[in-house]
């Protein structure tokens, strides 16, 4: 009986930094966002310092989480939650990573031509926040269904992506950009896409976690 009362409270603590770390990567995205169009480098600043804040947050649940194997070994559905909670947290720190990367752009970026491209950047910004924002909605209730929605979600991020792209070449054959401007837009929207392929490895373990199945999202198994 004591064992199960440890337990639940690991579990629990688990849960409370995941969501703190998944907090912390959603502000890190719009912030990164708000850095990159409004050519802010004292926003782009904070959140390149944050980054290790979620850095400190993922080895603390991996810790933890190593902790609960070792001590309580888990069974069935908690040993699930315990490995797809590993894999969400190194996913949340690679999509920070995704994001200081944005905030670092934008820190030599320093040019009103990024003019036409707000709108789409934004948009896929604000895609990534929301796809985050479900995902672990749908971890907490271990919904599997909303995960594979969130996944599905990832086909219109992929749109978005190559329309930048698209958009951006245009540009660079009419000469209205100099090719350093074009990559910087270029590895802005590719952070972002990436942001959009890591949620769907989240939505993978949502999967895992509330089913015990093990799903790879390619777009064939999304709309199965």
């Amino acid at each position: 009986m004591l064992t199960r009362v440890v337990l639940t409270k690991e579990l629990a603590a688990m849960q409370d930094d995941l969501l703190r770390m998944s907090s912390l990567v959603q502000n890190a995205i719009e912030r990164s966002m708000q850095a990159f169009i409004g050519l802010d480098s004292e926003i782009a600043d904070q959140v390149i310092s944050n980054d290790a804040e979620i850095n400190r947050l993922r080895f603390a649940i991996e810790e933890l989480c190593l902790q609960t194997l070792a001590t309580q070994q888990p069974a069935a559905r908690d040993l699930r939650v315990v490995l797809a909670t590993m894999t969400i947290a190194t996913e949340l720190e690679r999509m920070g990573d995704h994001a200081t990367g944005i905030a670092k752009l934008a820190m030599r970026v320093h040019d009103d031509r990024l003019a036409p491209f707000p709108t789409a950047l934004q948009q896929m910004g604000d895609l990534g926040v929301t796809m985050l924002r479900r995902v672990m909605t749908a971890f907490l209730a271990r919904d599997a269904q909303q995960a594979y929605g969130v996944a599905d979600d990832d086909e219109i991020m992929d749109a978005q992506y190559q329309a930048v792209f698209h958009k951006l070449a245009a540009q660079l054959r009419a000469d209205k950009l100099t090719t350093d401007y074009v990559l910087a837009l270029l590895f802005a929207a590719h952070n972002l896409e990436r942001i959009g392929d890591r949620i769907v490895n989240i939505c993978e373990r949502v999967i895992f976690a509330s089913s015990g199945q093990l799903k790879e999202l390619d777009e064939g198994e999304r709309n199965l």
